[in-house]
């Protein structure tokens, strides 16, 4: 158990536990942010495996079984989830859950995984500590959006050739009512998101995806895209609308610059030419409002 220099009694629960479990180690260490303090974690591991919790989320009881008797020479197991989120004084919970079970080929699934919601986390997996030491795979400490996702893509490319999907919600992820995305505000989130992209892209050259599967990466990458937009103009709903088309001009740039809308496939093609026309002609506002009032529709 790792306290990243915590202020209130954190380690000393930490320390009772040790006290009652020689299973667990309490350490406590400076404060440097959570990748450093995962990448201590990488190096101090004992056992055979290693996986990521986080403090205020919980699990099954038999998360960790399930996901060590998926677990095998290149492949990565990884588990549904249930998104707890915490409305004042209710919780609403969603149980996301891939709908297979059993192995399952990387170059037919890759895109599949990540667009779903189970590629971009850590906690719903389990990762052999050796396999990661001896391929140097650490988390990316100069990022704080994405690094999960990167991590694991390193991971599947270190020599991993499939997925171990165990469909049940063996985890569950505490959530705020308000998304971070609404409450925090990053003047590099259009940075972050070409680099996450770009190695998901680079990913699915060499897994060699079939062009279906790389169709939902790019559409992926084009909504990420959009949402950098997003980011900025709900921080500053009262910027004037020459900073604003800046934004959408270096967005416009991006996905032109990188012929995103011509990998699309099918109808999606069809819906990314529109939210293109839509901002480049001074029209994001629009589709903004548009994609609000989906959310709200659907209770999202």
């Amino acid at each position: 158990m790792l306290d990243d220099g915590s202020t209130d009694e954190s380690f000393e629960i930490c320390r009772q536990y040790a006290q009652k479990d020689n299973r667990i180690h309490a350490i406590h260490k400076e404060n440097e942010g959570v990748s450093a303090t995962r990448n201590y974690g990488i190096n101090k591991a004992s056992g055979k495996y290693i996986c990521f919790v986080d403090s205020d989320d919980y699990v099954e009881k038999e998360y960790i079984a399930a996901l060590v008797e998926g677990t095998d020479e290149r492949k990565m197991p990884f588990c549904g989830y249930v998104v707890d989120v915490c409305k004042t004084e209710n919780i609403v919970s969603g149980k996301r859950l891939y709908g297979k079970s059993g192995v399952i080929d990387i170059k037919e699934s890759l895109a599949s995984i990540f667009h779903n919601g189970f590629l971009s986390v850590i906690w719903n997996k389990i990762y052999d500590v050796d396999f990661l030491r001896d391929n140097q795979i650490l988390f990316d400490t100069d990022i704080s959006l994405g690094e999960d996702l990167i991590f694991n893509i390193k991971y599947l490319q270190a020599g991993i050739d499939q997925f171990v999907c165990i469909d049940k919600a063996l985890y569950h992820y505490q959530r705020s009512g308000i998304q971070s995305l609404d409450n925090k505000y990053r003047e590099d989130f259009l940075e972050i998101q070409e680099r996450i992209f770009d190695s998901l892209i680079h990913a699915a050259r060499e897994f060699n995806l079939p062009s279906e599967q790389r169709s939902i990466i790019y559409s992926d990458f084009m909504a990420a895209l959009i949402v950098s937009i997003d980011n900025y103009y709900t921080f500053h709903r009262g910027c004037s609308a020459q900073d604003l088309n800046k934004r959408i001009e270096r967005v416009c740039r991006s996905i032109s610059g990188q012929e995103i809308i011509s990998k699309v496939q099918g109808t999606g093609r069809w819906i990314c030419k529109g939210r293109f026309w839509l901002i480049k002609h001074g029209l994001y506002k629009l589709d903004f409002g548009i994609r609000n009032i989906l959310k709200k529709m659907l209770g999202l």
